[in-house]
């Protein structure tokens, strides 16, 4: 988690209610002002009452950290004469621009990865980011990787079209090659692919805009719209309609509407407040050759509590629904990749209907704290925090699969249970180290990088 240091300074026996007389901020080397405005809860020329100082700090605090820009962020209050408040914040900007090396494994996690240890199945590459350009929140990357897996790729983003600053937009191109391709699914949910070393076995190509209104501080609306053109090609060929479609390439238009609503703590790695998502995603019009017409609903609900002092609860519930049973495998989802009930890493469930929930008990070890790091000159590296959890989890989750029940999980209740400990620190990063157990007695010990829930 980011740790939150919006400390408040309010003067005792002299801060009373009055009028915001002056923002001044300080560390924004790059940061337009106008970016740091955007997510403070009061503005020049506000009424607030002594009251509402500390909510008002300790929001605005959140907003500036939750926007990924900076590292800490420290906001003071000082009353004036007649009234007049005069706001401070001083900001510790990150690092924007980013080479970051791409290690990815052909297997869903790094834990599967570790089992075979086979580094001919890692692709490899560099994506060029650039996370402030014009020092407006604006995100520019280039995508390079190369393995059995290729890919280039070019993304803008730019969250703030008007002066309003609730519109934005985001443009994409991409051009994938593999040669490796997941393709199934064998009666004991293990993944199985189609392999040619020697030949591209699928082409993608791929152009998206995205339209952004975020009519708050905490909730964003997202409509896209997108240009797909797949080639499969050689031993896909085999594979026929089951995979892609009956001639092995199509190319489709997809939409999606994406509604989330936002209130966590930190995003990274949340212990406060709630979030809640809801996507409808169409995969093709019905007026191409193969009359591909999808469409899928998600929905994702997750809530965050402090109990007690250093004990912290939190759970989530999510839900993914296809229109129709019998689509093209290259288009079905369930569990197994970004949602999986902890406990059956090594499996996955593809059905018409998925869910799974998740619920995390915390202690909170070492309370985040931050120090300084002497041989680093500079502050975006130099200042960091470090926090600790103690966690114990429990999960469970469904796939119902009408087309495949001889897969040996489909169709059946899946429950994991385990704990494990959790090491936050600066710039979102996590490290998860946890212990799980399933009903089928299966156990292991399991690595990530991302928060539980």
């Amino acid at each position: 988690m980011r740790r939150i240091l919006g400390f408040i300074l309010l003067l005792p026996f002299c801060v009373q209610a009055g009028v915001i007389s002056s923002i001044h901020i300080t560390g924004n080397k790059r940061t337009k002002a106008h970016i740091i405005h955007r997510e403070l809860t009061f503005e020049i020329g506000q009424e607030l009452d002594s009251a509402d100082y500390a909510s008002a700090i300790q929001q605005s605090s959140q907003n500036l950290l939750n926007t990924g820009l900076f590292n800490f962020a420290t906001i003071t209050f000082k009353d004036s004469l007649k009234n007049q408040i005069s706001v401070h914040i001083d900001l510790v900007e990150r690092w924007y621009i980013w080479p970051e090396v791409i290690i990815k494994f052909q297997e869903r996690n790094f834990t599967e990865w570790l089992v075979e240890k086979n580094f001919s199945r890692i692709d490899y590459g560099l994506y060029i980011s650039h996370n402030n350009m014009r020092g407006r929140k604006e995100k520019l990357q280039i995508q390079g990787k190369y393995g059995f897996n290729k890919k280039l790729g070019l993304l803008y983003n730019f969250p703030y079209l008007t002066k309003s600053m609730k519109a934005g937009l985001q443009v994409a191109i991409s051009y994938n090659t593999q040669n490796e391709v997941f393709t199934g699914i064998d009666s004991l949910n293990k993944m199985i692919y189609t392999k040619n070393t020697d030949r591209i076995l699928l082409e993608t190509y791929r152009v998206t805009g995205e339209y952004t209104y975020r009519k708050n501080f905490f909730t964003t609306h997202f409509l896209t719209g997108e240009y797909v053109y797949l080639v499969g090609y050689h031993d896909l060929r085999d594979i026929g309609k089951a995979f892609l479609s009956a001639s092995n390439q199509t190319q489709f238009f997809s939409f999606r509407y994406f509604l989330k609503h936002d209130r966590r703590d930190a995003r990274a790695y949340p212990l406060v407040g709630h979030y809640g998502d809801v996507e409808i995603k169409q995969f093709g019009l019905g007026i191409n050759e193969d009359k591909l017409a999808i469409t899928r609903l998600k929905t994702n609900f997750r809530i965050f509590r402090n109990l007690y002092k250093r004990w912290f609860f939190s759970t989530g519930l999510y839900t993914e629904i296809f229109s129709k049973a019998d689509i093209p495998f290259y288009f079905q989802d369930g569990l197994g990749f970004d949602r999986y009930v902890r406990s059956y890493e090594p499996y996955v469930l593809f059905g018409q209907m998925s869910t799974f929930a998740k619920a995390n008990l915390k202690f909170q070890i070492l309370k985040p704290r931050s120090f300084t790091l002497p041989l680093i000159k500079t502050t975006k590296f130099s200042k960091i925090h470090l926090a600790a959890y103690a966690n114990y989890f429990v999960d469970a989750g469904y796939v119902l699969n009408q087309l495949e029940a001889a897969r040996r999980l489909d169709n059946d209740l899946l429950l994991g249970t385990g704990f494990g400990i959790d090491f936050v620190t600066f710039y979102d990063l996590v490290w998860r180290y946890e212990y799980s157990i399933n009903k089928e007695g299966q156990h292991g010990f399991y690595i990530s990088f991302v928060a539980p829930i």
